[in-house]
C-alpha cells in the first residue's frame, strides 16, 4: 500500500513539474498581496498601529490559492490533453500561460490598489519618481566628473 501511494504521489509530482514555476509564482504573489494588505490594515497613514486587525479577514488566502492553483492545473491538463504538450501559435503551454498571466495581472492590480490606499499614489508613479531621481543623480555625477577632468 505504501508503494502504491508513493507511486501515485510521484506520478502527480512528475505531471506537475513543468508548471511548478507558475504555481510558485502565484503562491508568492498571493502571499505578498496578503502580507502587504495586513501591513496596510495594521498601520495607518501616520505610522500609528491600529488594533482592529483580525485573522478572519485574511482567511481568503486559502480559497484564493485553491482557486488560482486549481485553475492553473486545469489549464495545464487541457494543454496536455488537447495540445498533447505541443504548442499553439508557437507558444508551448499557451492556455496555462494565459491563465497564469491573467491571475498575475489580477494580483499585481490588487497590490497596487493596496499601495494606493496607503500612499495615495500608484507603484508606477513611485517608480517613475525614483527613476527621475536616479537620472538627475547620474547627471550630477557626470557633471562632477567632467569638472574634475578640466582641472
Amino acid at each position: 500500500m505504501k508503494t502504491f501511494i508513493s507511486g501515485i504521489l510521484l506520478s502527480i509530482a512528475t505531471f506537475l513539474t513543468p508548471i511548478m514555476g507558475f504555481m510558485g509564482l502565484m503562491g508568492f504573489l498571493v502571499f505578498s498581496d496578503t502580507v502587504f494588505a495586513m501591513y496596510v490594515a495594521y498601520v495607518d497613514k501616520n505610522g500609528k498601529k491600529m488594533e482592529n486587525l483580525t485573522s478572519n479577514k485574511f482567511f481568503n488566502i486559502a480559497p484564493k490559492l485553491f482557486f488560482y492553483l486549481g485553475s492553473i492545473i486545469m489549464a495545464y491538463g487541457c494543454d496536455y490533453l488537447f495540445l498533447a504538450g505541443g504548442a499553439f501559435l508557437g507558444v508551448t503551454l499557451f492556455g496555462t500561460k494565459m491563465i497564469t498571466g491573467a491571475f498575475i495581472a489580477n494580483e499585481i492590480k490588487s497590490i497596487n490598489e493596496t499601495y494606493v490606499k496607503r500612499f495615495n499614489k500608484s507603484i508606477y508613479d513611485t517608480l517613475k519618481e525614483y527613476y527621475d531621481v536616479l537620472k538627475r543623480l547620474k547627471k550630477d555625477i557626470a557633471e562632477l566628473l567632467d569638472g574634475e577632468d578640466k582641472k
